[in-house]
C-alpha cells in the first residue's frame, strides 16, 4: 500500500478511537488495531499520540476550509452562498459529532504550536467569509475593514448555533435547529431583527 494511503488509514482509525474514547483514554495500540497495523507502523508515521492528534486536526481543518471555500464560490447570490456554507459547516460538524464533542480546545490550547494552528484555521475561515462579502456587488462600496468585522461577527453567530447543536443527549435540543436554520441564520446576519425572519 502506498505510504500516503497508509497514513490516511491510520488517521481514519485515530478519528474513530479519539471519538469513542476521548484524547486521554485513547491508546496507540487501539488506533493500530483499528487501522489493522502494528503499533510500530503507527510510530513510523507519527512519533506519538499528540503528533497523531495534531495531524488529525490539521487534516480535518484543511478539509473543512476546502469545503467551505467551495460552498462560497459560484455565481449564486451572496445569501445563497452563505446559506450553503452554513449548511456544509453544520454537515461537517454532524459527521464528526463525537470528535467535535471532545474538549478539543483544552487539548489544543495546552500547546502553543497547536494554539497557533487553531487560530490560523479560525482566521482562514473568517477570511473566506470576508472575501465572499467583499466580492458581493451590493457591498462593493463598503469599507473592507467593516466587512472583515462583519465576517468575524458571522463566524461568531455560526459558532453560537454550533454550540446549541452540540448539546449532549441529556440536554434538550433548542427548537428550530432544523433544515431551515442555514437560511434563517443568514437572514438574521444580513437583515438583522428588521428582517423579521424572512
Amino acid at each position: 500500500m502506498p505510504e500516503a494511503d497508509r497514513s490516511q488509514e491510520i488517521l481514519d482509525a485515530a478519528l474513530k478511537i479519539f471519538s469513542k474514547c476521548g484524547y486521554h483514554d485513547a491508546h496507540i495500540k487501539d488506533i493500530a488495531d483499528q487501522a489493522g497495523v502494528g503499533k510500530g507502523t503507527v510510530y513510523l508515521y507519527f512519533p506519538g499520540k499528540q503528533e497523531l492528534f495534531e495531524a488529525l486536526i490539521e487534516r480535518i481543518t484543511a478539509e473543512h476550509l476546502a469545503t467551505i471555500e467551495a460552498a462560497l464560490s459560484g455565481a449564486d447570490t451572496l445569501e445563497e452562498r452563505l446559506a450553503r456554507a452554513v449548511r456544509e459547516h453544520l454537515r461537517l460538524l454532524e459527521s464528526k459529532r463525537d470528535f467535535a464533542a471532545l474538549n478539543v480546545q483544552e487539548i489544543i490550547f495546552s500547546d502553543q504550536g497547536m494554539r497557533e494552528k487553531f487560530v490560523g484555521f479560525q482566521r482562514a475561515h473568517v477570511g473566506l467569509i470576508a472575501a465572499s462579502l467583499k466580492s458581493a456587488p451590493e457591498y462593493s462600496a463598503a469599507d473592507p475593514a467593516w466587512l472583515d468585522d462583519a465576517a468575524l461577527g458571522f463566524s461568531g453567530l455560526l459558532h453560537a448555533f454550533q454550540m446549541e447543536m452540540m448539546q449532549t443527549p441529556t440536554q434538550p435540543r433548542r427548537p428550530g435547529l432544523d433544515d431551515t436554520l442555514p437560511e434563517r441564520l443568514v437572514s438574521l446576519f444580513l437583515r438583522g431583527l428588521d428582517g423579521g425572519g424572512k
